[in-house]
């Protein structure tokens, strides 16, 4: 009985550990790359976006939508400069 417990509660604290922190270390890591990745940085961290805004004056935008089983969907957009850097991230809850 008591091991049949241990396993559930082992089971709770990592499932709650995983929706907590779902979107923790991208935050973390854009947020250390403001100002010095560049976008091929990001894509070998982050993987191919979503979807890709075409430049405007040099400014370009990436979307990566996230969206995991039984939680709510987030958007990161992401903004380079013209000489293709990191300037701004921005995390949003995903429009339906």
């Amino acid at each position: 009985m008591k091991m049949k417990r241990r396993v559930w509660i082992i089971l709770a604290v990592v499932l709650l550990g995983s929706l907590v922190g779902c979107g923790g270390w991208r935050s973390g890591y854009l947020n250390d790359q403001v100002g010095k990745a560049g976008q091929h940085d990001i894509a070998q961290e982050l993987g191919k976006p979503t979807h890709r805004i075409p430049e405007s004056h040099g400014i370009s935008q990436w979307i990566y939508q996230d969206c995991p089983l039984y939680q709510a969907c987030y958007v990161w957009v992401l903004t380079f400069d013209e000489n293709k850097v990191l300037q701004t991230w921005e995390r949003a809850p995903a429009q339906s």
